[in-house]
C-alpha cells in the first residue's frame, strides 16, 4: 500500500480568500485617507477664512478709531453690502456689514466665502465672523 503524503503549502482557493481579505482592508485604508484628505483641506479652508476675517477686523477697528462712520466700514456702494474679493487672499470674498449700535459701539459682522469645492459659486460655503468695535 502506498502512501501519499501531502506537501506543505497553499491551495488556490486559500490564496484567492488571503488577497480578497487584504483588498477588502485596503479598500478601508484608501477610503480613510480619502476622507482625511478632504477634512484637511476644508481645515485650511477655514483657517484662511478666519485670517481675513481677522485682518478685515484689525483694518476695521483702526478705521472706527479714526471716526469712521458704519456707512464707510461696510463694502459695497448704496448699501449693497456685495462680496468682493480679498486683496491679501484672492480665492476668498469677503462682505462687511456694520451697524452701528450706539454712539460708541459697531456692530461688525465679516461675512467670509469659501472656495466653492465643486466649481459652482452658489454653493460656496461662507463663515460668519461678528464683533463689537468701540471708537472713542
Amino acid at each position: 500500500m502506498m502512501r501519499t503524503t501531502r506537501r506543505g503549502g497553499f491551495s488556490l482557493i486559500e490564496i484567492l480568500v488571503a488577497l480578497a481579505i487584504l483588498v477588502i482592508g485596503m479598500a478601508g485604508v484608501i477610503a480613510t485617507f480619502s476622507s482625511g484628505i478632504s477634512l484637511h483641506k476644508q481645515g485650511i479652508d477655514q483657517t484662511s477664512a478666519a485670517l481675513v476675517a481677522e485682518s478685515v477686523l484689525e483694518r476695521m477697528q483702526a478705521a472706527a478709531l479714526a471716526g469712521k462712520s458704519a456707512e464707510e466700514l461696510s463694502t459695497g456702494s448704496d448699501g449693497a453690502n456685495q462680496f468682493v474679493s480679498s486683496e491679501r487672499y484672492p480665492a476668498y470674498q469677503k462682505r462687511i456689514i456694520c451697524e452701528e449700535l450706539n454712539d460708541r459701539e459697531y456692530l461688525l459682522t465679516v461675512d467670509v466665502r469659501l472656495r466653492p469645492r465643486h466649481r459652482v459659486p452658489d454653493e460656496a460655503e461662507t463663515l460668519t465672523f461678528r464683533t463689537i468695535l468701540l471708537r472713542p
